[in-house]
């Protein structure tokens, strides 16, 4: 049987777990470098901030050393990498909301869009307007919402693996991502 790479051990959550007893500072520097990218573009969705997806992703990571000997094995580290990123980042938008309501200011900034290059300036404006309202919307959405909706439609994630990432049923993850089309759909009627 052949050695197993880093690539593979980070797929598979009995493989990582046996790095992590075998090099637990090589298996957790392997991780970083895999997912921090992925991290905080998914801390960037949910908490629709870049600045604050910064010290959320840097949460992420601190907190997944501090338990990196805790790790079971049951899924993969992505898995539970985004686990732990998405109760980070609901934890801050709730943290967030009950500022606002008692400041009464905006707090939060929009990251930028990528936008497809297109032939017309007037087209390139509307796609970056659309992506802007899209993501307002996306941001009055319930955390535990706007978590399903992100894991699902923009990360594309099949259910269970959106089940898996925020600690629930695959029930629970369809019943949150059609509420929140729900409620996307009643916003952009008004």
């Amino acid at each position: 049987m052949t050695e197993a790479t880093p690539e593979m051990r980070l797929e598979d959550g009995t493989l990582f777990r046996e790095w992590l007893r075998d090099d637990p500072e090589q298996a957790y520097a392997a991780m970083v470098e895999r997912y921090y990218g992925e991290i905080f573009e998914l801390t960037v969705r949910i908490g629709g901030s870049r600045s604050e997806a910064e010290d959320l992703t840097q949460e992420t990571f601190i907190k997944a050393y501090d338990h990196l000997m805790g790790f079971r094995g049951q899924s993969s580290p992505k898995t539970w990498l985004y686990r732990i990123a998405i109760n980070r980042s609901i934890g801050f938008t709730r943290r967030m909301k009950r500022w606002v309501m008692k400041r009464g200011e905006e707090g939060a900034d929009f990251p930028d869009f990528e936008v497809v290059e297109a032939a017309s300036q007037d087209l390139i404006t509307e796609q970056k307007d659309l992506a802007s309202k899209a993501h307002r919307l996306i941001q009055e959405l319930p955390p535990r919402q706007r978590a399903a909706l992100v894991l699902r439609v923009i990360e594309e994630m099949p259910f269970k693996q959106v089940a898996d990432s925020m600690g629930i049923t695959e029930g629970a993850a369809k019943a949150n991502v059609h509420q929140a089309l729900k409620k996307l759909r009643r916003m952009l009627e008004d």
